[in-house]
């Protein structure tokens, strides 16, 4: 729900002119507002249809790349769903019905998951990773904080400034 559209089809649109054959959602790409441990306005969207929005930008991805492999990777967002069930209801934990591929339909839209902290690399060279697994570094230059913690060529999402 914090998506912005414009942003959204242009990125889609330029898949399609491309002729892409994998898609990576490098994490973030449902927010999980309601169970963070931010304060939260309970007027600001539900879960229920956040996560019904997620499973619609899936299944549109889906429609417009039919062929693709697509790669959803878990970020700090996602990881709230996770820490909130360890917190209020760790019996659940594990249960088919609650984990990440379940709650967004991975299976029907034929989506990888990677597990949040796990780096992904594209080709022999290139770290792909959301920025939770190991940023800390200068907010001043993050690409110069995540090369001087990752040694190697990096691509991250997550950073804010």
């Amino acid at each position: 729900p914090y998506h912005d559209d414009q942003s959204l089809q242009v990125a889609l649109q330029y898949g399609e002119d491309a002729g892409v054959d994998h898609i990576l959602l490098n994490g973030d790409t449902c927010d999980f507002f309601a169970v963070s441990r931010w304060l939260k306005d309970p007027e600001e969207r539900n879960l229920s249809q956040e996560l019904q929005m997620t499973r619609q930008l899936l299944g549109h991805i889906r429609q417009r790349f039919p062929e693709a492999r697509i790669v959803y990777k878990i970020g700090n967002h996602e990881d709230r769903w996770e820490n909130y069930m360890y917190t209020k209801a760790p019996e659940l934990v594990g249960t088919n019905n609650f984990e990440m591929s379940s709650l967004l339909d991975f299976n029907k839209f034929g989506i990888t998951e990677v597990k949040s902290k796990q780096l992904i690399k594209a080709g022999k060279y290139l770290t792909i990773i959301h920025g939770h697994e190991k940023f800390g570094g200068s907010s001043v230059n993050p690409a110069r904080g995540l090369y001087n913690q990752m040694k190697v060529c990096s691509i991250m999402g997550h950073h804010h400034q």
